[in-house]
């Protein structure tokens, strides 16, 4: 109802022009307040959501360098599983070449002749032997 009619009304319900300019004053001051008290809550809000998209940033970097290093790590384990591959695929080599050395050296004449070659396996927690640095799993020539 626009404020035109609602002066109407009250003018014809036999209320004084005063009383209404009291009523609408004090009108006028509740909605001013109201508003102080929206516009506070407001900035409150706008102030929140600042500090929320900063941590959500933060957090964003953090996601962001963790998968950087993620992917570095990946390739690191291809690089590993490179060297995985072509450790077995030498030991591999060495083991069909083992007993072709052993038959080439029992040919030669017993002057001539190397010590005999053997393959063995290392066990974790041997330590180091005649000066190789040695790992679970890593596969040595002897010459004993």
């Amino acid at each position: 109802m626009p404020a035109i009619d609602i002066f109407l009304l009250c003018i014809s319900d036999g209320l004084e022009y005063r009383d209404l300019l009291g009523m609408c004053t004090r009108y006028q001051s509740h909605l001013r307040d109201t508003a102080a008290v929206v516009a506070v809550e407001q900035r409150a809000l706008a102030s929140r959501l600042k500090d929320l998209e900063m941590f959500s940033a933060g957090i964003a970097q953090q996601l962001i360098r963790r998968q950087e290093r993620m992917q570095r790590a990946l390739v690191q384990l291809e690089k590993v599983k490179e060297v995985t591959n072509t450790l077995e695929e030498i030991e591999s080599s060495i083991e069909q070449t083992l007993p072709l050395l052993q038959r080439l050296n029992q040919l030669l004449p017993d002057s001539d002749r190397l010590e005999p070659f053997h393959l063995k396996e290392i066990e974790e927690g041997e330590g180091e032997r005649e000066g190789q640095t040695v790992d679970d799993g890593v596969v040595s020539i002897d010459h004993t």
